[in-house]
């Protein structure tokens, strides 16, 4: 036997038309503004996709297809890019009428990954979906940026973003990642020179500082620190 739910009342086709038509309009004034932002900022598809790590597929279906529909972790990085707010890319508020700044174009656009792929970066990189950060820094085609994730390293605060450099060379007191053979992810450490030898330098005092040999591989060098204070 059937029951049936009397409470549940279906939406009549007019009324899901008119959804349909509303979502098309407002796909339509994001398509319109997204192109008259590029245009107005001199940006192209594939600089827009460098710096926000938005695919690019996706960004030519919104400049392309009525019905794209992209989702909020699309939207975001766009309007960051741009300076303004969801709302305005979209078109439910207004752009704003003074010049826009985006990202300057010598901003690198860096992955965000595991302290665990680090140890095989780059080769790691289709392994996961990476989040991103952008970097005014002259780096190299490889570099990385990693997440502080406890509150135990000394002069490195939770939740900072180091953005680290394989191709830069390191020295005295620079901060490095390093690996050591067995390990199953990579580790912060300082860089001591002193007499010909390397020493790592845990940032927790209470670890004690090793000297560097054959066990261990420097993975980069930390260029940057990126941290919100609130």
């Amino acid at each position: 036997m059937t029951f049936i739910n009397q409470n549940y009342k279906v939406k009549p086709m007019s009324t899901v038309v008119t959804i349909k038509k509303i979502e098309r309009l407002q796909n339509i004034r994001l398509r319109d503004n997204l192109l008259s932002l590029m245009k107005n900022n001199d940006t192209n598809m594939t600089h827009l996709y460098k710096n926000t790590g938005v695919p690019i597929t996706t960004i030519q279906r919104i400049c392309k297809d009525p019905n794209a529909n992209p989702t909020l972790a699309s939207l975001i990085p766009i309007a960051d890019f741009f300076s303004i707010t969801v709302a305005q890319l979209i078109g439910e508020d207004p752009l704003p009428n003074s010049p826009i700044k985006p990202v300057p174009q010598n901003w690198c656009h860096i992955s965000i990954i595991t302290w665990q792929h680090a140890i095989e970066w780059p080769n790691s990189k289709h392994e996961f979906q990476s989040r991103f950060i952008t970097t005014d820094m002259k780096v190299g085609d490889h570099a990385f940026a990693l997440e502080i994730l406890d509150d135990h390293h000394e002069n490195f605060q939770k939740g900072s973003i180091i953005i680290v450099d394989p191709s830069a060379s390191a020295s005295h007191r620079d901060y490095v990642i390093s690996y050591k053979k067995g390990s199953h992810h990579a580790s912060l450490k300082q860089l001591l020179a002193h007499e010909g030898d390397i020493y790592l330098k845990p940032t927790n005092s209470e670890f004690k500082t090793t000297l560097m040999n054959e066990n261990y591989r420097i993975l980069g060098v930390v260029v940057q620190v990126r941290m919100n204070l609130k």
